[in-house]
């Protein structure tokens, strides 16, 4: 990022110019693998591991402090899933997994103070590695009786916590 600025152009007053960060961009191998198995008719079991990642940058929004501006890293990710998706009896799906996602330097928004004005200001950043687990369960019912109509079932689990961070 080179020659950053923010103007107030209605009296010409710049608030900060010539503001300059540098931030090398790594080389990301991704994709998944997974496995299925039909134990019985009607049932699939599957486990899956997933590689990806997000790019990193700068913070794109209004800034009054040059500091906002600050680079982030990219942001990656190992998800593991494992489920199974079944028809059972007369037109009830059933479909339930289990998630763990291991998340290197997870992207979000920071508050940042400014050591100048003391006020606290919003910006993109790095918040640290971040592990999230849950599950789901899905149920879908469309008795036979009343065409057009399904019944729907989907409660969620998901937890998550920072395990490190700068």
């Amino acid at each position: 990022m080179n020659d950053a600025f923010a103007l107030i152009p209605t009296i010409n007053l710049y608030i900060f110019q010539n503001a300059a960060q540098t931030l090398n961009l790594h080389t990301h191998w991704v994709g998944d693998a997974g496995v299925d198995y039909h134990p019985i008719e009607n049932t699939m079991v599957y486990a899956k591991a997933t590689r990806g990642y997000k790019s990193g940058g700068f913070f794109g929004g209004i800034s009054a402090d040059p500091t906002n501006l600050l680079p982030y890293k990219e942001e990656s990710i190992w998800s593991y899933e494992v489920g199974v998706k079944s028809i059972l009896a007369d037109q009830l799906v059933a479909n339930a997994a289990a998630f763990y996602y291991d998340y290197s330097d997870r992207q979000g928004y920071l508050n940042q103070l400014n050591p100048i004005t003391g006020m606290t200001a919003v910006r993109l950043g790095n918040v640290g590695d971040v592990a999230m687990k849950g599950a789901e369960l899905e149920l879908n019912w469309a008795p036979p009786q009343v065409t057009g109509l399904t019944l729907g079932f989907s409660p969620a689990y998901l937890t998550g916590k920072i395990v490190d961070s700068a």
